[in-house]
Formats: C-alpha cells, structure tokens, sequence
C-alpha cells in the first residue's frame, strides 16, 4: 500500500510538530511543516512539478 503523503500547514510550530509526530506514527509520510497558506500553495506547485 502507497503511504500518503502530507503537507502539514499550522502557524503554531509546537502545534505542528505535534501533528507531524502524530501522522507519522500512524504511518503518513509528513512532507513539511509550513506556516500559511501561501506557502503551502507554493510547496504543493513545486512538489508536482517534480512529480512528487
């Protein structure tokens, strides 16, 4: 089975830290931690753009 990727977007980086701690336990794969929105926009472009 293809683990699943994710983008995690959370301002707080505890927060996000903890998440990312979370999914990967579970068995995701955590592709980044990004503060907004934009970003995450611009991470997923470019992650397509090389065919990730």
């Amino acid at each position: 089975m293809p683990q699943e990727k994710i983008l995690i977007v959370e301002d707080e980086a505890i927060v996000a830290e903890d998440i990312a701690d979370s999914l990967r336990s579970l068995g995701y794969v955590v592709v980044g931690v990004v503060a907004s929105y934009q970003v995450a926009v611009k991470h997923s472009r470019l992650a397509r753009a090389h065919g990730c």
